[in-house]
């Protein structure tokens, strides 16, 4: 028998872009984001681990977040885009974000789009410098995504990204 837990908030930040959104459906699948909100289960060690996905909808500026999106939240990733040098250079004023409102929290820095080697603009060592500076564990992903007729999307892989949620979590449980 699987022990049940209160479910995790784990929130989403970074510039609009960066891939917030094709993280969340990936890990919520085959649940639908609605209203920047989605849950799932992962079983860790024969717990169901129920997950609550935050994303930021289209708010990707600071200033358009209120503090309701961070309440509650057990958790954070901080993601970039790894062609995007504007993107990484936020992820310091979106921890000071994540830090005014909800103080230390795990949180992982996730630098996205691994897959576009050829454009990448941000070097693992840079990467993995920041994650320290900022007390975060670093991963690299891809959520390719396929657009489908009438604006679907179907989310391919995921490579990286349940690697890190099962590493997110485990700290989260172990506390």
């Amino acid at each position: 028998m699987t022990e049940k837990t209160k479910p995790i908030r784990i929130i989403l930040l970074g510039n609009m872009g960066v891939g917030k959104t094709s993280i969340a459906i990936c890990i919520t699948q085959p649940a639908t984001l609605s209203e920047g909100r989605a849950q799932s289960q992962i079983d860790i060690e024969g717990k169901d681990i129920e997950i609550e996905i935050l994303d930021t909808r289209g708010k990707e500026m600071v200033s358009d977040l209120d503090s309701s999106y961070f309440e509650g939240a057990d958790a954070a990733m901080l993601i970039f885009d790894l062609t995007t040098l504007d993107s990484f250079y936020a992820i310091i004023r979106w921890n000071e974000e994540l830090k005014q409102h909800v103080g230390d929290i795990p949180k992982l820095l996730i630098g996205n789009k691994v897959d576009l080697k050829d454009a990448r603009k941000i070097s693992r060592d840079e990467a993995e410098n920041l994650a320290q500076r900022i007390g975060a564990s670093y991963f690299e992903t891809s959520i390719a995504t396929e657009t489908l007729p009438f604006g679907q999307r179907r989310v391919h892989g995921g490579r990286g990204i349940f690697k890190a949620l099962r590493i997110l979590i485990e700290q989260l449980i172990s506390e």
